[in-house]
C-alpha cells in the first residue's frame, strides 16, 4: 500500500505527517510526502512519483481529489455523497439539521419568512455541497456578510444554494473514522457550545450510535461520520466527510493505518 500525504499546507499538518511517516515505516506502507503547487493543481515532486502503481490513499487538503484524480491512483480518494441533501435522504430526524431549510443566496430571506423563522436570533447556514465558507452561526445581519465576504472567491457563482437552520445546542461531538464499514476509532472534539474540547476515545453510547448510523449509510463503506450528544441527551448526525481531507484529532493514527493496510489487501 502508499499512502500520500501533503505536506507545507499546515505546521499541524507537517507535525503529523512525521508521526505518519514513522507508523508507515514500522507498518510496511510506501509513504510519500507531496509539496502541492497553489491553483495549478501539481504537485513539486510529479517526475518521482506520478505514476505510483498499487493501492495508493490520498491524504490532504480538498485539493488532494484531483491531484489523486489526474495521477489515477487507485483508489486515492474514498468518494462519498455527504451533500446535506442526501445526507437527509438517509438520516431523516437522526441528522441534526432534519429541519434545514434548502434555499439560495438570492431568496434566504424570503424562504426564512415563509417558515417562520424570521424572528429566531442565531441560525446555522453553509453551502450544499461546496466549501464556499464553513458552516457558520450567524444571525440576520451576518448573513448577508458572510456570502459577500466569504462566499465572493474566485470561481464562485452569483447563485448557489445554502443550508439554513436554527441553531441546535450540544453536550458534546465525536468524529469516528470508518474503514470499511467498521469503526476504526474516534475522537472527542467539541464540548458544550461547541467549544473545541479534543480528546482521546468516545463515549460507549456514542460509538453505539454511530454504529447503527453507518449500517444506515453504507455499512461497507469508507469515510468519517461525526456524532453529537443532545443538550437532552440524544444523539444526532452531524455530518459525513471523506476520509482523506478530514481532521484526525486524536484518534489512534496506527489503528488507521492498519485498517486501510488490511483494506488495500481484500
Amino acid at each position: 500500500m502508499n499512502f500520500v500525504f501533503q505536506r507545507e499546507f499546515s505546521n499541524a499538518m507537517d507535525r503529523e505527517g512525521e508521526e505518519l511517516s514513522v507508523l508507515c515505516k514500522e507498518l510496511g506502507i510506501n509513504f510519500y510526502p507531496i509539496t502541492i503547487v497553489p491553483f495549478e493543481h501539481t504537485f513539486v515532486e510529479a517526475d518521482t512519483i506520478n505514476n505510483l502503481e498499487g493501492y495508493t490513499v490520498a491524504y490532504g487538503s480538498n485539493v488532494m481529489e484531483i491531484v489523486s484524480n489526474n495521477c489515477g491512483w487507485d483508489p486515492g480518494i474514498f468518494k462519498v455523497a455527504h451533500d446535506e441533501k442526501s445526507v437527509h435522504a438517509v438520516f431523516g430526524s437522526d441528522y441534526i439539521n432534519h429541519d434545514m431549510l434548502i434555499c439560495n443566496t438570492e431568496n434566504y430571506i424570503d424562504r426564512i419568512k415563509e417558515a417562520g423563522l424570521y424572528e429566531t436570533q442565531y441560525y446555522f447556514m453553509k453551502p450544499n455541497d461546496y466549501k464556499y465558507f464553513p458552516g457558520t452561526i450567524v444571525d440576520k445581519k451576518m448573513m448577508p456578510f458572510v456570502i459577500e465576504s466569504q462566499g465572493r472567491r474566485h470561481g464562485t457563482p452569483d447563485v448557489y444554494d445554502l443550508c439554513i437552520s436554527p441553531v441546535k445546542y450540544i453536550k458534546a461531538e465525536w468524529r469516528f473514522f470508518v474503514v470499511g464499514g467498521e469503526i476504526v476509532d474516534g475522537s472527542k472534539y467539541h464540548a458544550e457550545e461547541f467549544r473545541l474540547d479534543v480528546q482521546a476515545g468516545f463515549k460507549k453510547e456514542a460509538g453505539e450510535f454511530a454504529e447503527k448510523m453507518i449500517l444506515k449509510f453504507d455499512g461497507s463503506g469508507t469515510f468519517v461520520i461525526d456524532i453529537a450528544e443532545m443538550q437532552d441527551g440524544n444523539y444526532k448526525v452531524v455530518e459525513i466527510n471523506g476520509l482523506n481531507s478530514s481532521g484526525f484529532y486524536k484518534i489512534d493514527k496506527k489503528k488507521l493505518l492498519v485498517a486501510l493496510k488490511n483494506l488495500s489487501e481484500i
